[in-house]
């Protein structure tokens, strides 16, 4: 589609996206893990009587 990210966005994100899930740093590994491990969690919880 002929899009690049800006320079300064491209620095903060570990590929070179647009995105904040997969943005360096702490906001990047809540983005991402974060949801991941909680529905990891949450599905055999939820599957109790």
């Amino acid at each position: 589609m002929g899009w690049d990210a800006p320079d300064q966005w491209a620095a903060l994100n570990n590929q070179n996206g647009t995105n904040l899930h997969n943005s360096n740093g702490l906001a990047g590994s809540l983005l991402d893990q974060l949801p991941r491990n909680l529905l990891t969690l949450a599905a055999p919880i939820s599957a109790l009587p």
